[in-house]
């Protein structure tokens, strides 16, 4: 389809939304519209045409509408809440073969670990990787603690169903068919970060500024188009002052592929999933049992115990 065409399919159905009505979703209807959004989120990549069409000013006006309807909703306001302590559930994903949890470390020895690796991944760009932005490369492009293999725990809430979120609602979402899932024990006085807005994230990146511009600056500026300095949180820092961090919904959808002023350059928040939680202490008990969860192949956006 052309740009025309897209724009004016988008404003068919526009002119067809019932904002009452969508103020009145309910949580399966927010979480299968939201996961749909967050699934075709990829930061590494140029908006495609319809991510352009929807940027795009003839729109805008009627979309901040339907976007207040829906953040009203009794579905987005019983999900958007600030971190549930007493409901937090760690996952463990695949798309083939069977999922299973990786080997816990200490908290404070992953995130070294973690740190190391993106300082050296840094460098090895800066050495070898070429300066032109238009350069066909690529490489890591998330701003979040995690690596291949790591063992920083990530925790969610469950929906009303039972189901963990984060089987519905993953960005960059490759088809994962089968997870496991355990309850995680959390005190009532853990010292969780909120990220409620763009803001909470500027101001966790400038509080402990890690730079990541010669590793990032292919990726992000094919996402963004800026030519720039970028920065991300260091985790392993921030360590020393909160046991969590936390980002609710509402901050994912400020916030999520925005390139954000920071002291020096700027920041992007990418790879980061709606309601996840990272953890940088061990305050975080795992339950002993595990739970196996199967997608339901006659309805994509349904999960059952196995």
């Amino acid at each position: 389809m052309s740009r025309e065409e897209v724009l004016e399919l988008v404003c068919q159905v526009l002119e067809s939304t019932d904002l009452e009505a969508l103020a009145r979703s309910d949580e399966s209807a927010v979480l299968i519209a939201f996961g749909e959004a967050v699934g075709f989120a990829r930061y590494w990549q140029e908006p495609d045409l319809d991510d352009e069409v929807l940027a795009s000013d003839p729109l805008r006006k009627a979309l901040q509408e339907v976007a207040a309807a829906a953040g009203a909703s009794p579905g987005f306001q019983t999900l958007g809440t600030s971190i549930e302590l007493d409901g937090q559930v760690e996952t463990a994903t695949r798309s083939t073969g069977q999922p299973t949890f990786t080997p816990q470390t200490p908290a404070s020895a992953a995130l070294e670990s973690w740190r190391l690796h993106v300082q050296e991944d840094e460098a090895r760009a800066a050495r070898d990787r070429p300066e032109e932005l238009t350069a066909p490369w690529s490489g890591e492009w998330w701003s979040k603690p995690w690596v291949g293999g790591s063992t920083i725990v990530e925790t969610c809430r469950r929906s009303s169903d039972g189901v963990p979120i984060r089987f519905r609602l993953e960005e960059d979402e490759y088809g994962l068919d089968r997870a496991l899932a355990r309850s995680r024990a959390v005190p009532p006085d853990a010292a969780v970060l909120e990220l409620r807005c763009p803001e909470d994230w500027r101001a966790l990146v400038e509080r402990w500024p890690l730079e990541v511009s010669a590793s990032r600056r292919h990726d992000w500026w094919r996402a963004t188009g800026q030519a720039t300095r970028w920065f991300m949180p260091d985790f392993a820092a921030a360590a020393a002052e909160y046991d969590a961090i936390h980002l609710t919904m509402a901050a994912y959808l400020s916030t999520a592929g925005r390139p954000l002023p920071v002291e020096g350059g700027q920041t992007l928040l990418a790879g980061w999933d709606p309601d996840a939680t990272f953890w940088l202490t061990d305050l975080a008990a795992p339950d002993p049992e595990h739970e196996h969860w199967d997608r339901d192949p006659e309805d994509y956006w349904r999960w059952r115990i196995t």
